[in-house]
């Protein structure tokens, strides 16, 4: 009986998601397409493209398993009772020729310093902890930045109602709900701590559709994720205290900023986002990148109108 797992190179235990995957790469390793005239290839793509049919489908893989668990068993006991009568002769002639144990070898230097290392290993994580509970964490130049900072804080409403959150997307109506892809490409975008921004990630080429607007807080760190595969930029509305009611674009949007600090556009070729990622066998390499937008925020030469912010 075939074993499809062997065959797939996966485990009994492996999930929809992983045996597609494996079927993925086998395919295209031997696709007769990528061997024309060798027959063996083509042979062993059936036998890859049979495994998966039987194992993709939950109720085929339930009773392949069932077959393939009772099928193993009965091998093993067929061996276990072919070989029992050898066995047996083996331990008997190996009962009448049996010589004395070796005397025990002396513990090697090595076999002796072990003990001591992982004592001296455990004593200096020990002094390492108490050392940094004492010292505190070390500061990276970022952190020591940003430290001296004023801390944004905003008068507090008993009658006002919060009307937009980190991460809500002000902007659908506009640009359309965001693009998403079932993959692990992500963008970490961190804003300026002293301003209110609506980030936009734009297409670097035609038709430069916008597929994504978020709304952050100011100081907020967002990881974007499930970006598609393409070359991006990064667009922002900086302000303050916003106004869904706010009118801009001549009538065309609705929800602004009450204190604009303006429109900006990350333009520049050194600038682009290309979000791509490597497939390389059964290995997935996504793609990661960080963007800090106070190196957007009143930069001159990256500002753009409202009409271009919301073509």
């Amino acid at each position: 009986m075939k074993n499809y797992y062997r065959i797939l190179g996966i485990r009994k235990s492996a999930s929809a998601d992983q045996i597609r995957l494996a079927y993925r790469a086998l395919a295209k390793i031997h696709h007769p397409d990528r061997h024309p005239g060798n027959p063996e290839a083509g042979e062993k793509f059936k036998e890859i493209s049979e495994a998966y049919t039987v194992l993709s489908d939950p109720d085929k893989r339930k009773k392949y398993d069932q077959k393939l668990y009772y099928a193993e068993r009965q091998g093993s006991h067929a061996g276990t009772a072919f070989n029992s009568g050898s066995h047996q002769k083996n331990r008997e002639r190996k009962k009448q020729t049996r010589r004395p144990p070796p005397p025990p070898k002396p513990p090697t230097f090595r076999e002796r310093m072990t003990p001591y290392f992982f004592v001296g290993l455990l004593l200096f994580f020990f002094l390492l902890t108490a050392i940094m509970l004492i010292v505190g964490p070390l500061e990276s130049e970022e952190e020591k930045k940003y430290k001296n900072l004023p801390k944004i804080i905003y008068p507090e409403k008993k009658d006002s109602v919060v009307s937009i959150y980190s991460a809500d997307s002000p902007y659908d109506a506009v640009f359309s709900e965001g693009v998403f892809f079932e993959n692990n490409n992500s963008i970490i975008i961190t804003n300026t701590p002293h301003s209110e921004v609506v980030v936009c990630l734009k297409e670097a080429n035609p038709p430069f559709r916008t597929i994504r607007n978020e709304y952050l807080a100011p100081g907020v760190v967002y990881r974007m994720n499930g970006v598609p595969n393409g070359k991006y930029l990064i667009k922002a509305y900086f302000g303050s205290e916003w106004d869904p009611e706010l009118v801009l674009a001549g009538g065309k949007v609705k929800g602004g900023f009450k204190n604009a600090d303006g429109f900006f556009e990350m333009k520049e070729p050194e600038n682009l986002l290309d979000i791509r990622q490597q497939n390389s066998g059964l290995n997935i390499k996504y793609a990661t990148y960080e963007v800090f937008l106070v190196n957007l925020h009143k930069q001159p030469g990256r500002s753009i109108s409202e009409e271009a912010f919301f073509k």
